[in-house]
C-alpha cells in the first residue's frame, strides 16, 4: 500500500495531521529538550500548536541540507505528571492526513528500528 505524501516544504498544510515521533527522552524543562533536539544553526520558528494529547508541537524550517528531512521539523513537548518533558521528534515528512496511515507508519518503524514510537495529533484549538 503506497502512502501519499502531504506536501512539505515550508509551512503546515491541513494534510499534516497525524505526527508519528520518535522518543528522544525526558528533560527537566522545555529549553532543555529543544536543546537536546541538535537542530542546526539558523532554523526559522514556523509556529507552535496544541496537539489532541495535550503536548506542544514546534514546527521549524531548517536550513538546506542540513537534515535528513525535506520538510519542516517538528519538536513535540509532552509534558510529565512531575513537571519534566518528554521529547518527541518529528517532521512533516512523517505527518499523514490519516490516523490509520500514521498508525502503520509507526508501526512500520517499531519493527525495523525498535524504539519508542507514538503517534500525535495536531489541533487548530
Amino acid at each position: 500500500m503506497s502512502h501519499q505524501q502531504p506536501s512539505s516544504n515550508n509551512s503546515l498544510s491541513e494534510q499534516h495531521i497525524f505526527f508519528v515521533g520518535m522518543h528522544h527522552g525526558t528533560f527537566t524543562s522545555e529549553v532543555l529538550a529543544v536543546a537536546a533536539a541538535g537542530l542546526p544553526p539558523n532554523c526559522v520558528s514556523i509556529g507552535e500548536f496544541k496537539t489532541a494529547e495535550g503536548s506542544k508541537l514546534v514546527a521549524l524550517k531548517a536550513p538546506p541540507g542540513t537534515t535528513d528531512t525535506q520538510g519542516l521539523e517538528a519538536l513535540i513537548l509532552e509534558p510529565t505528571a512531575t513537571g519534566a518533558f518528554h521529547l518527541w521528534l518529528s517532521s512533516t515528512d512523517l505527518s499523514r492526513a490519516t490516523r490509520s496511515e500514521a498508525d502503520d507508519d509507526m508501526e512500520n518503524f517499531q519493527e525495523v528500528s525498535g524504539g519508542k514510537f507514538r503517534v500525535f495529533e495536531r489541533t487548530w484549538a
